[in-house]
């Protein structure tokens, strides 16, 4: 037995609930069931405006959203997980390039919630610039 199953739920509840990293469960649906203290002070919303939301109406409606969408719909004992690059709007204010990490749980069997990890880049971040430069060249190469 590892160290990790033998503990007791409020150490693994307040080790959650205090991490640094953002941590998001929601339905592979969209519905959000809990935040993490992170991602609350992150994105600005309180837990429940979160609950009250999806994480569509946190995204940036784009190319990003349609493969997050996708992706979470491929959630099988196969495809047990997948990564996105995406944009979440904080509570008023601009959109925030970042990385999802969506693992779904159980691993088998009917699905019960996505576990989510959010990880924004930084404004200053060399990896926000080269994103940005992209999604530039892109449009322009749309609207030629």
């Amino acid at each position: 037995m590892t160290w990790l199953a033998i503990q007791e739920r409020p150490l693994l509840e307040t080790t959650l609930r205090h991490l640094e990293c953002c941590i998001l469960m929601s339905t592979v649906e969209g519905k959000i069931l809990w935040a993490n203290d992170s991602f609350i002070n992150w994105s600005g919303y309180t837990l429940g405006e979160l609950q009250s939301m999806t994480w569509m109406d946190l995204s940036v409606r784009d190319g990003s959203l349609l493969a997050d969408t996708f992706e979470a719909k491929q959630l099988d004992g196969y495809q047990q997980e997948y990564r996105v690059r995406k944009q979440y709007i904080p509570k008023q204010q601009k959109p925030v390039w970042g990385t999802l990490n969506v693992l779904r749980y159980p691993a088998i069997g009917e699905l019960k919630c996505c576990i989510c990890t959010w990880h924004p880049i930084g404004d200053d971040s060399k990896e926000a610039y080269t994103l940005a430069t992209e999604a530039i060249h892109k449009m322009s190469s749309e609207l030629q």
